[in-house]
C-alpha cells in the first residue's frame, strides 16, 4: 500500500501552476529588459536637457555680456557728444 493518497486533477494542477511560474517567470524577465530601457532612455534625456540647458545658459551669459559691452559703448559716445 502506499503512503501517499493520489488527489484526483493533482498531476494537472501542478502542471498547470508549473506552466503559470514559467510564464510569470518570463513576464518578469521582460519587464526587467523594458525597466532597464526605459531608464538608460530617462538617462539620456536628462543628459541631453543637460546640454540644452547649458548651452542656453552660455547663450544667455554671452547676451547679457555683449548687452553690457553695447550699453557702456553707448553711455560713453553719449557722453562724449555732449562734450563736443
Amino acid at each position: 500500500m502506499s503512503d501517499t493518497t493520489q488527489i484526483p486533477g493533482a498531476e494537472q494542477m501542478k502542471k498547470m501552476f508549473d506552466e503559470q511560474s514559467a510564464r510569470m517567470t518570463q513576464m518578469f524577465e521582460e519587464m526587467n529588459k523594458t525597466h532597464a530601457k526605459w531608464v538608460e532612455y530617462g538617462n539620456s534625456q536628462l543628459a541631453e536637457m543637460n546640454s540644452l540647458l547649458k548651452s542656453q545658459l552660455n547663450y544667455a551669459d554671452e547676451l547679457a555680456a555683449g548687452w553690457a559691452k553695447l550699453s557702456t559703448e553707448t553711455a560713453k559716445k553719449t557722453a562724449e557728444s555732449f562734450k563736443a
